[in-house]
């Protein structure tokens, strides 16, 4: 792998019968190019193998709009154990020297946990988390469904657009009143879950980097 990808590795884990129990990718290349923009943000997500077992991997958007991953790892499991195994191999492969990471990530109990663990050992960098919007406009749509609302979710899901990317809390605070008088299950969600997404709460102005749509 290091001859076609200069740098990049594959690394095996053994369980105590000496049995591969997980492996994970390391592409060198793409932690170099996340770093020429830095910040960015940076996805975390996973998917399910046929053998029922989890493939996560780190990934972010060039400046062409590609995906691209930077390091995935496969596991029997979703644990924070493992999601942090990778990040301390692409730490140690290179993404030491960001200096700030804006991580994006649906809102599972594994990949909550190991963010914050990221925030406590490396407190040297700046580290934010945000929730995917994908993610959080399908439990809208589920909400929606439950209250018979069906017919107002793209409205919901404009509306929410606008409120997300307001650069103050008034104006957004003004499309959520709106969101609130379609469905107040769908405002309550948003007020307890997807605040962390919003642009005005960013911790700087991420208007040029953010590309959590």
């Amino acid at each position: 792998m290091n001859e076609v990808s200069k740098g990049s590795y594959i690394k095996y884990f053994t369980d105590d019968h000496n049995v591969v129990s997980k492996y994970c990718v390391v592409i060198k290349p793409a932690i170099k190019e996340y770093l020429l923009n830095n910040p960015r943000s940076l996805f975390i997500d996973g998917t399910f193998s046929k053998d029922s077992g989890q493939l996560f991997c780190f990934s972010f958007m060039d400046c062409n709009h590609h995906i691209q991953p930077m390091g995935c790892l496969y596991s029997k499991s979703e644990n924070t154990n493992d999601i942090t195994i990778l990040f301390n191999e692409l730490w140690n492969s290179g993404l030491s020297e960001a200096k700030h990471i804006i991580f994006v990530s649906d809102d599972g109990t594994a990949i909550n946990a190991f963010v914050q663990g990221v925030i406590k050992d490396h407190g040297n960098i700046r580290i934010e988390h945000v929730k995917c919007v994908s993610h959080l406009l399908r439990h809208m749509k589920t909400i929606l469904a439950d209250n018979d609302l069906e017919s107002k979710y793209d409205l919901v899901r404009m509306l929410f657009y606008y409120a997300r990317r307001s650069p103050t809390e008034q104006l957004a605070n003004y499309f959520l009143s709106i969101i609130k008088d379609v469905c107040e299950d769908v405002y309550k969600y948003i007020v307890d879950k997807c605040m962390s997404c919003f642009i005005y709460k960013y911790d700087s102005p991420h208007y040029s980097i953010d590309t959590n749509n």
